[in-house]
């Protein structure tokens, strides 16, 4: 009786722990498409353990919760369609596509993975180029900030012209502080000056005179905090945030992990509590497999027990067959 209820028991916590869903979680999103085409784009998907993809679903945020972020909801996010792809180590994504072609530069949305145990909501921000759209650099102005080696490699040749920055534009000026969400085209547009460079040129001019604000060198992923030097001439509208006064600014120390480096406070305190809560499941998982070595240990113990008083029966048996056996016979009756 005692290792059948152990038994029991036994399955009753396997079940438990078979039940733990895995720790879900999303990482950055690469692009594969350009302006004025239907967007192609994969999210990474992070530890997916032994879920399936019909368990993964993937979705655009509701209204109220863009809202709650502060983000506006186009009408151009419905055509976003989500499909979460599987195909084991370094390959989990989820596969982001629209219908129509992207006319608006950079798009800025949230995504919602539900899972068995909760679900994640994720901000990204990607900046479309034009097609073919190559970035050239020029020789570094005088602000000391060392030009990119060249490859020895050659380069295959553009399809289209990029954009050519006047020298004058990569003479340094007055700082500007990105912010969260930040990114060229929209400082590009907070930007006045007495130049007649057109937005691309201030792009451009942006990135080359700060090529160390951006996370791999990517012109896509700006390091919300980074201390960003302006085109001489050009500062930030009256009112834009941003600019940066005389005073010691603390620059924010870059995260890793995100296309938009920091989300909003709502967001912020979402991922937190996804964060902990696999945290939590991890540590019960760990001490359900303690428990149930526990009780693996003790149920072994109790077999043996079992198998010891057995032997002791077979034994006791055996002698009480033995006592019989050799039992003197009863003497006959006597004769009357």
């Amino acid at each position: 009786m005692p290792g059948k209820a152990l038994r029991v028991m036994l399955c009753a916590w396997s079940c438990l722990l078979a039940g733990q869903a895995s720790a879900l979680g999303v990482g950055d999103i690469t692009l594969h498409s350009a302006l004025n085409q239907p967007l192609d784009a994969d999210i990474e998907l992070l530890d997916v353990g032994d879920l399936g993809a019909d368990e993964i679903e993937v979705r655009l945020a509701g209204a109220d919760v863009f809202a709650a972020a502060g983000v506006e909801r186009l009408q151009f996010l419905n055509e976003l369609r989500f499909s979460p792809v599987l195909q084991g180590r370094g390959g989990n994504r989820i596969h982001v596509s629209s219908s129509r072609p992207v006319q608006e530069p950079y798009l800025n949305f949230l995504v919602e993975v539900a899972r068995p145990n909760g679900r994640i909501v994720r901000e990204f921000t990607v900046l479309l180029d034009p097609l073919g759209y190559t970035p050239r650099m020029l020789p570094a102005a005088r602000s000391g900030i060392e030009p990119q080696r060249q490859s020895s490699t050659p380069a295959p040749a553009p399809r289209s012209a990029a954009a050519v920055v006047d020298p004058a534009l990569l003479e340094p000026g007055d700082e500007y502080l990105a912010r969260p969400n930040d990114n060229l085209w929209a400082i590009s547009g907070r930007l006045r000056g007495a130049g007649n460079a057109d937005r691309a040129q201030l792009m451009e001019a942006l990135y080359q005179l700060n090529p160390q604000a951006f996370v791999n060198a990517d012109r896509h992923r700006l390091k919300a905090g980074a201390r960003l030097r302006l085109p001489a001439g050009y500062q930030p509208e009256r009112g834009a945030p941003g600019a940066v006064k005389e005073a010691a600014v603390e620059v924010l120390p870059p995260a890793d992990a995100a296309v938009v480096e920091n989300a909003p406070a709502a967001l912020v305190e979402a991922q937190r509590q996804a964060d902990a809560e696999a945290e939590a499941l991890a540590r019960q998982r760990e001490e359900l497999s303690q428990r149930m070595d526990d009780l693996q240990r003790q149920l072994q113990a109790l077999q043996e027990q079992l198998q010891q008083r057995d032997h002791q029966a077979a034994e006791l048996q055996q002698q009480l067959a033995r006592r019989q056996a050799v039992r003197p016979a009863a003497p006959p009756p006597a004769a009357a």
